[in-house]
């Protein structure tokens, strides 16, 4: 099935474009201090860095943004049994085939307002979520005294403030991930199987019939309390990365006992060509109870295999073999005997 991009996001990209010649700083991070690099000198950046030898030169405003245009070709299957309402089999999949998904667009506003203070705004241009855009954080960042005093300063060199709303800072792989339009970081086309994706996955309509955003996402739907724990070991040697996720989610509805849910993953890629071309590995299976599941606990592995090149610092392209199984559901239930595979294309873009 075919599917046509959205041209939502041009009215917005219009509007910036206007305003850029007058701008000083038309990067999303040029002239701002105590910020990632939004090109692939972010790569393994695993915080906002707290030293910066980026002078103050007054108050500064930067625009960036990130597009990523995936092409798909998927397939899957299911298993599960026939299940008529109003004559209808609800265990039907989607059919889906080649074509080019949703384009994803993102927006970022950096305004540097003294030394090192910031105000910084990330807006989804388009996505999945939502018609039209909507903001994702805004938040200010301060790395600097307003102040000059001696104590002030010397705390300020080990302490970070950041208010507004913005992105719980859990666990380092959300540092990796594709976020809507931002895939330059994540050496694959998708996230984790148990991951936040504010704007929508990036696999459309896999292993469903009812147009989910979450397409090929685990769902503990941990609606009222959640309690987790994540521990991500990072190894780089050379041109070698090595990234393991292990993860311990409890929660549930208040009308329920709390479920848990496990998640591991590991990544390897290695990177070459003066780190502008790789290749990549990645394992990752969770498991755990789901809510209405009285069969037991039910699981789920995926396996990703692809590469990538850097045209620029600020372009990437790439591409991956996906296989997804789901084990132990219900034979009642969509997703038994569940499986996707196939190859995925994404050109990714971030300044």
């Amino acid at each position: 099935m075919l599917r046509r991009p959205t041209l939502a996001w041009l009215p917005g990209a219009a509007l910036c474009l206007t305003f850029v010649p007058a701008i000083a700083g038309a990067h999303g991070a040029r002239g701002i201090q105590h910020i990632r690099p939004l090109d692939r000198t972010g790569l393994a950046v695993f915080e906002e860095p707290k030293r910066d030898t980026t002078p103050f030169s007054g108050l500064r405003l930067a625009i960036g943004g990130g597009f990523a245009q995936d092409f798909q070709n998927l397939s899957h299957t299911t298993r599960a049994e026939p299940n008529l309402v109003n004559g209808v089999d609800a265990n039907t999949l989607t059919p889906i085939g080649p074509g080019f998904n949703t384009a994803m667009a993102n927006l970022y506003l950096n305004v540097q307002m003294a030394q090192g203070i910031r105000v910084a705004m990330t807006a989804y241009l388009s996505s999945r979520n939502h018609n039209e855009a909507w903001v994702k954080d805004g938040y200010l960042l301060v790395d600097a005294s307003p102040f000059d005093m001696a104590l002030m300063n010397a705390v300020m060199q080990y302490l970070t403030l950041k208010v507004g709303h913005f992105e719980i800072n859990y666990g380092d792989q959300h540092f990796r991930r594709t976020d809507g339009g931002n895939g330059l970081y994540n050496p694959f086309v998708k996230n984790t199987l148990y991951t936040g994706d504010r704007a929508g996955t990036h696999y459309f309509d896999v292993m469903d019939n009812a147009g989910n955003n979450g397409s090929g996402n685990i769902n503990p739907k941990f609606v009222s309390n959640v309690q987790a724990v994540m521990v991500n070991p990072f190894l780089k040697l050379g041109g070698l990365e090595v990234m393991g996720t292990l993860e311990r989610a409890t929660g549930g509805a208040s009308t329920e006992n709390d479920r848990a849910w496990d998640q591991w993953a590991v990544d390897g890629v290695y990177r070459l060509w003066g780190e502008r071309a790789y290749g990549a590995a990645r394992y990752n299976k969770a498991r755990g109870a789901y809510p209405g599941i009285t069969t037991g606990e039910v699981g789920v592995n995926r396996v990703q295999v692809g590469g990538g090149l850097f045209i620029t610092n600020n372009i990437l392209g790439k591409i991956e073999y996906v296989q997804q199984r789901y084990q132990d559901f219900p034979t009642t239930d969509l997703r038994h005997g569940g499986e996707f595979r196939g190859v995925m294309v994404q050109g990714a873009v971030l300044f």
